[in-house]
């Protein structure tokens, strides 16, 4: 896992737990443990396990967490498959010990039952989840992957970074992203991407074919079937508005047929000098950045060391093919 894939989990996991109770999971300890020989007791409680028990479509790819009410950092992780086999973990702690990432060493099978236990000063608490389709063998060949055409959709897209403006973003950046596969192998995958247009009416998803395709370059294959395109420069058009994307990356992983795209992430940093008018403000560089700062948010240099950018983290809803749909490559 990424360093990314670890912060992002320890963000959202905290988020996660600041309404739950210690009885969520694993009820209230006895802090009668240790002491008696002048040693601090252990009173780490079990806040929330994540995913919870009972969680379906799990990404085979993703982090465990764990967070605790008090250092938890004694804690014993066990995770098992449905036939009660121990894998191997990796566990990490933030400081303090309240969060604690667990890492599979291996990548979890995919649609297949798994179980959490962790036991901390004598009390315990489990989560048996269930991991998506998404992960096992592709049914089709890597080359049969060229040509194929799926629409991520900003839309309907969950917002990671900015915390706290995602459903403000998601009202304005909403154009379809329609990425093709333009060459395959078993080693490699070629990306072109465009913008997308999406009529109203009929909800036909077209190529906005007035703007310059995105070479989204080559990514190696090796762990299909998920793959990460390396990092490119993305523009899109909001209203008469160039949004520069820097250092664009996109994940994901191939439905075993090649119907659909799941787990798609994306990452990027965004400029926000020209989108000042798409959220009513005034059409200055500063316009965005001024803004986000009434909600504690700070803005971060962009490459040319202007400091109008921000850092823009998006999950993607299944990204579904576009049978018929081969994208024009537009230059510009």
């Amino acid at each position: 896992m990424t360093n990314r894939n670890l912060s992002l989990m320890s963000m959202a996991f905290v988020a996660a737990c600041a309404g739950s109770t210690p009885s969520d999971k694993g009820g209230p300890l006895d802090d009668t443990g240790g002491g008696d020989d002048g040693s601090t007791p252990c009173v780490a409680e079990i806040l929330e396990l994540d995913p919870y028990d009972g969680a379906a479509n799990v990404y085979y790819r993703r982090d465990l967490a764990v967070a605790f009410s008090a250092d938890g950092s004694t804690a014993v992780f066990t995770l098992t498959d449905a036939a009660g086999t121990p894998l191997a973990t990796t566990a990490s702690f933030d400081e303090g010990g309240l969060n604690a990432i667990v890492t599979p060493d291996v990548p979890l099978e995919a649609d297949m039952s798994f179980t959490l236990d962790v036991a901390v000063c004598d009390v315990g608490a489990s989560a048996t989840f269930m991991t998506s389709a998404y992960g096992d063998d592709l049914l089709i060949t890597a080359g049969e992957l060229a040509g194929k055409v799926y629409n991520f959709s900003l839309g309907s897209a969950t917002y990671l970074q900015p915390v706290g403006l995602g459903p403000l973003l998601a009202n304005y950046l909403d154009a379809p992203l329609l990425i093709e596969v333009v060459a395959a192998s078993d080693e490699e995958l070629t990306f072109l991407g465009a913008q997308g247009d999406k009529d109203e009416v009929t909800g036909e998803i077209t190529q906005l074919e007035l703007m310059a395709t995105w070479d989204l370059g080559t990514a190696t294959f090796a762990d299909a079937p998920t793959f990460e395109t390396p990092p490119s420069q993305v523009i899109i058009d909001y209203g008469g508005h160039d949004i520069i994307l820097h250092d664009f990356v996109m994940s994901g992983t191939f439905e075993p047929d090649g119907a659909s795209v799941g787990h798609g992430h994306g990452l990027t940093l965004a400029d926000t000098r020209n989108m000042g008018p798409l959220f009513s403000l005034a059409d200055t560089d500063e316009a965005v950045c001024e803004f986000m700062a009434d909600f504690g948010l700070a803005c971060i240099d962009c490459p040319d060391a202007n400091p109008w950018c921000i850092t823009l983290e998006v999950d993607f809803e299944p990204a579904i093919l576009i049978e018929g749909m081969d994208l024009v490559e537009v230059s510009g």
